[in-house]
């Protein structure tokens, strides 16, 4: 639900749990924390929302860009969330993301078509997320 509220421009994360004595409730939010420490850069430099698509509706997206350069900018993010309970495979397209587009967390990168177009698999409820380019300062 946290990318889900990213992907949809949220500016700020509050958390809550029904059962606060469950300790893998706070290590999942613990490891979420740490995600999203990463990703803040990107999320609040000065820069522009490009577009972002899925050939699969359930696939929800947001690319943010910052950097100079109209075409390719000098850094990028994409969240890209599946909002289905199945499996689903969809092509992505982002003008903008290069080649060499990766996703941080998964420690693997992209591999694209054809320029800013790639095959991608999401597990249900799942989130990718891709960077490119230098984090900002």
């Amino acid at each position: 639900m946290t990318y889900q509220a990213l992907v949809h421009r949220a500016t700020g994360i509050l958390y809550f749990s029904y059962w606060p004595r469950q300790a893998r409730t706070w290590q999942s939010v613990a490891d979420l924390n740490r995600e999203l420490h990463q990703l803040v850069p990107r999320l609040v430099v000065p820069g522009k929302e490009g577009t972002v698509k899925s050939s699969a509706p359930e696939i929800q997206a947001r690319v943010r860009l910052a950097g100079k350069g109209s075409d390719r900018p000098a850094s990028g993010l994409i969240i890209a969330i599946n909002t289905s309970p199945r499996f689903v495979e969809c092509q992505i397209e982002c003008p903008n993301a290069p080649a060499d587009t990766r996703l941080p967390f998964e420690n693997t990168a992209i591999q694209p078509d054809s320029p800013g177009k790639w095959q991608e698999r999401f597990s249900p409820y799942g989130v990718h997320v891709y960077v490119w380019g230098n984090e900002p300062r």
